[in-house]
C-alpha cells in the first residue's frame, strides 16, 4: 500500500540560505598495493568471526540508546492502527522473480546458512558476463550464472584474506560494499577495518579481471585520515566515469551521540589506477562538510542509473533522527579530484512529503506492548539512490504517520541542477507488514524513463523475516508488493528485546539486460538464524516504448512497403524513415536488399530506432544471404528439408568457430534468420549451416 501525506503549511520547495563555508580538502596517498589471488584459502587459515551478540548500532551504542527513546516517543505520537488498503495508486502488474536461497553445500550434504555478523549488511553486484558477487559481514560469495557454480569452493571467501596484509592492530573486517563497473567490466570491493582510531582503516580492492577469482589489487586508506582521534563508520560507494566515490562518517570514540559524530567525509579515488594496479592511489578527501554551521550527516552518493558517463556526482542527506522532517540536503561534487576547479556545493530543500524515525519492526516473538522490542530499524538516513537524465530517486526508512508502521520513504528529485529542484515523496507501507532497509534501481531502457524497482526487507507478527520488491512506473504508479521470499521463521540471536535487521539491501541493475535487477535481502531461517536470499527480479515492462517494423517486398521492382508501429509509450508519435518524416509510419518504393532505418519518438521524448532489410521477392530461393557485404544486419534465408537440430555458425576462413548464431530444433520449411554483425571486426567470414550435425551449406560473408 502507498500513502502520500501533505505537509501542512508547505507552499513550495525552496533552498535554505547557504552560509559561506567551504569543505576541507586533503590529499592523501594510500598504502602500497598488495595483491591477493582472490580464491585460495590457506590450509592454516581459520575463518573465525567475533560476533558481538549485542552489537552496537552504526555510530555507536549511545546512538542506539538515543534512537530507542526516539522510537518510543514516535510510537506514542503515532500508535499502530489498522490500515485500509488504497489500491487506487497500485498497478495490477506483479514482478516476475527468479530466486535462490544461497547456502553452502558441504560434502556431508548439510546446509549452512550464509550469515556473517549481525546484521548481514548485504551488498551485491552483477557483471554483464553473468557473475553475481555478494558481500556481507564478513565475507564475499557469489555465483557464475553461466555454469551455475559457486565462485568459491567453501561457498564464501573471508574479507580477512583480502585485507589481512593491512590488518595492523586489528583483524576486524566488516561493512563490505561491492560495485560493478560496466565500462571497464570490473568489480570494486570496499570494507572497513577496526573501530578505534588506532585500528580503523578503509580497504579498497579492485578486481584484476571481470572474474573476482582472478585476484584483486588491494589498497588501504587511513580510517583516522586527519590524525585527530577518529575512526571511520557507515561506508557507501558509487562510481563516476573515472572515479570511485567513497563516503563515510567520522566517529569520536567514547562520546555520546550528540558529540560522537564528527562529520561525514567524501573520498575521490581513481578507478583506472586501481584496476591497472598502480603502486599507490592518490586520493582526495573532503571533510568538515557543513550546512549553516552544522554537519551534514550520513552522506549517500547517488549512483548513476545506467553506466556512469559523467565526472560530477550528487550526494544526499537528511535529518535522520527527526520524528518528523521534510528537509533533504542535496550536495553536488562538480568534478574530478584532479580538477582544481572542482567544488562541493551544499544546499537544503524541502520535500512535499515528511519522513520520520521508524518504529521497531515486529516479529512473532515481539512484545507488542513494548515499543523498544522487535527488529531494529535504525534511523531515517538515505540508503539507496540513482540518477538518470536529471532525475534522482532515493529511499530510506521512515514511519507511516497514519498507521504507525515501519515503512519505506521513496523520494524523487527532478532537475537537481536547478536552483530550486522539485522534491516529492511517497510513503510505502503495508496493512500488515513492517518494511525496512530499502534500495532502488533503475529499470528503464532510455534516459527519458524513470521506472524503477524497489527492494526491501519485510516482517510481521505473522510473517517470518523475508524480503520483497515492487515496481514504480513511468506514470508514478506502484505495483503490488511481490515477495522474493517469505522466510521460514523469526530471528532470535540476541539475548535482549531487539534483533539487528538491516543494515543494507543489495540491489543492482543488470546493465546489459535492461529491466532486470539482482536483489540480496535478509532472510529468517527456521532455526532462528539470519541468512541471505538473492533473486533476479524482472520489471513488468508495461510502459517501455517499443517499435515493430514490417516490410512487404511488393509485386513490382523496387516497390517494397515498410510500415512502422509504436507500441506502448505516450501518444502522439512521430516517425522518421531513412531520415525523412512520416506521419503514419509508412514508406514505399524500397528495393529488395535495401536497409531501411526507422525511428519513432513519443510525446515524452523517448525514441526507439530499428532497421530492416527488404526481403527478396522470389520466395523460391532456397538459401541466400543478403546484403553481402554488410556492416551491421545480415539476413540468411534457410530451407530445411526435414525437421532436426539446426546450428548456424560463424567461422573464420580457417574454419575456427567464432560464435554460434543459433542452435535450436526446427521443423522442415523455409526460415529467415536476421543477425546483427555490427560488433564483428571487418573481414571475410564463413556462415555454416548444420542439420543434425551434417553440414548443409556454407556461404562467405564480407563484413565492412
Amino acid at each position: 500500500m502507498i500513502r502520500t501525506l501533505l505537509f501542512i503549511g508547505l507552499i513550495a520547495p525552496f533552498a535554505w540560505p547557504l552560509q559561506a563555508q567551504e569543505a576541507r580538502k586533503t590529499a592523501i596517498q594510500s598504502s602500497q598495493k598488495q595483491e591477493v589471488d582472490g580464491v585460495s584459502i590457506p590450509d592454516s587459515y581459520v575463518d573465525a568471526q567475533w560476533i558481538t551478540m549485542e552489537a552496537p548500532q552504526p555510530d555507536g551504542t549511545s546512538v542506539r540508546e538515543y534512537l530507542v527513546q526516539r522510537k518510543i516517543e514516535q510510537t506514542r505520537l503515532h500508535p499502530r492502527k489498522p490500515v485500509v488498503a488504497e489500491l487506487k495508486t497500485m498497478m495490477d502488474s506483479l514482478l516476475v522473480t527468479d530466486g535462490q536461497n544461497l547456502v553452502q553445500q558441504l560434502p556431508t550434504g548439510f546446509e549452512i546458512p550464509l550469515y556473517g555478523g549481525i546484521p548481514n549488511d548485504n551488498s551485491l553486484a552483477v557483471s554483464n558476463g553473468g557473475i553475481v558477487l555478494l558481500a556481507f559481514n564478513s565475507h564475499i560469495a557469489g555465483y557464475d550464472l553461466n555454469t551455475g557454480e559457486q565462485l568459491y569452493s567453501q561457498g564464501r571467501y573471508p574479507l580477512g584474506l583480502i585485507g589481512i596484509d593491512f590488518d595492523g592492530p586489528s583483524t576486524n573486517f566488516y561493512d563490505p560494499k561491492v560495485a560493478y563497473d560496466p565500462v571497464r567490466d570490473r568489480f570494486v570491493l570496499a570494507f572497513l577495518r577496526g573501530n578505534t582510531p588506532t585500528s580503523s582503516g578503509i580497504i579498497l580492492a579492485f578486481s584484476k579481471t571481470n572474474d573476482p577469482r582472478d585476484g584483486w589489487n588491494v589498497y588501504a586508506l587511513p580510517g583516522n585520515p586527519l590524525n585527530n582521534d577518529r575512526w571511520t563508520d557507515f561506508p557507501v560507494i558509487a562510481l563516476t566515469a573515472h572515479e570511485l566515490i567513497f563516503t563515510a562518517n567520522l566517529i569520536i570514540p567514547g562520546q555520546p551521540w550528540q558529540t560522537g559524530f564528527d562529520g561525514s567525509m567524501i573520498w575521490q579515488i581513481g578507478l583506472d589506477e586501481g584496476f591497472t594496479g598502480a603502486a599507490t592511489l592518490d586520493a582526495l578527501l573532503w571533510s568538515d562538510i557543513k550546512f549553516n554551521g552544522r554537519f551534514t550527516r550520513n552522506l549517500h552518493a547517488v549512483q548513476f542509473g545506467d553506466a556512469p558517463d559523467r565526472d560530477d556526482i550528487f550526494l544526499l542527506s537528511n535529518r535522520n533522527f527527526s520524528l518528523q522532517n521534510d528537509t533533504i540536503f542535496l550536495l553536488h561534487l562538480t568534478g574530478m579530484r584532479t580538477d582544481a576547479n572542482t567544488t562541493l556545493e551544499v544546499n537544503a530543500h524541502l520535500s512535499d512529503q515528511p519522513y520520520g524515525v521508524p518504529p521497531f519492526a515486529r516479529q512473532a516473538d515481539t512484545d507488542t506492548t513494548n515499543a523498544a522490542s522487535g527488529f531494529d530499524t535504525n534511523d531515517g538516513r538515505v540508503l539507496g539512490a540513482f540518477f538518470v537524465n536529471d532525475h534522482i530517486q532515493f529511499v530510506s526508512n521512515t514511519i507511516d504517520f497514519a498507521s504507525g508502521h515501519s515503512a519505506i520513504y521513496h523520494g524523487r528529485i527532478d532537475d537537481p541542477y536547478a536552483t530550486n529542484p522539485l522534491i516529492s515523496g511517497t510513503i510505502i507501507q503495508h496493512p500488515r507488514l513492517d518494511l525496512g532497509y530499502p534500495n532502488v534501481a533503475w529499470t528503464g531502457t532510455q534516459a527519458c524513463e524513470h521506472q524503477s524497482i524497489l527492494g526491501f526487507n519485510h516482517t510481521s507478527t505473522q510473517d517470518p523475516a523475508g524480503c520483497s520488491a515492487l515496481f514504480f512506473s513511468d506514470e508514478g504508479e506502484y505495483s503490488p508488493i511481490t515477495y522474493l521470499t517469505k522466510g521460514e521463521g523469526y530471528v532470535n540471536r540476541h539475548a535482549g528485546n531487539y534483533e539487528r535487521w538491516g543494515d543494507y539491501f543489495g540491489l543492482q541493475r543488470v546493465y546489459n539486460q535492461p529491466g532486470q535487477v539482482w536483489a540480496s535481502g535478509y532472510y529468517g531461517y527456521a532455526n532462528q538464524n539470519n541468512g541471505i536470499y538473492s533473486a533476479r527480479v524482472y520489471s513488468p515492462d508495461t510502459l517501455h516504448l517499443r517499435l515493430t517494423v514490417n516490410a512487404n517486398p511488393g509485386n513490382a521492382l523496387c516497390q517494397a512497403r515498410v510500415q512502422a508501429l509504436a507500441i506502448n509509450g505516450q501518444a502522439p508519435f512521430t516517425y522518421t524513415i531513412n531520415g525523412q518524416p512520416s506521419v503514419d509510419g509508412i514508406s514505399e518504393g524500397h528495393c529488395a536488399g535495401d536497409k531501411v532505418s526507422i525511428s519513432v519518438t513519443d510525446a515524452s521524448g523517448c525514441t526507439r530506432t530499428d532497421s530492416v532489410i527488404i526481403p527478396l521477392k522470389n520466395q523460391s530461393v532456397r538459401r541466400s544471404v543478403y546484403p553481402n557485404p554488410t556492416d551491421d544486419l545480415l539476413v540468411s534465408r534457410i530451407d530445411l528439408p526435414s525437421a532436426g537440430k539446426v546450428q548456424l555458425l560463424l567461422t573464420d576462413l580457417n574454419g575456427r568457430e567464432l560464435t554460434v548464431i543459433t542452435e535450436r530444433f526446427a521443423s522442415a520449411g523455409l526460415y529467415e534468420v536476421v543477425m546483427d554483425l555490427s560488433q564483428i571486426s571487418a573481414g571475410t567470414y564463413v556462415l555454416k549451416l548444420f542439420l543434425d550435425g551434417e553440414e548443409l551449406n556454407t556461404q562467405k560473408v564480407l563484413v565492412r
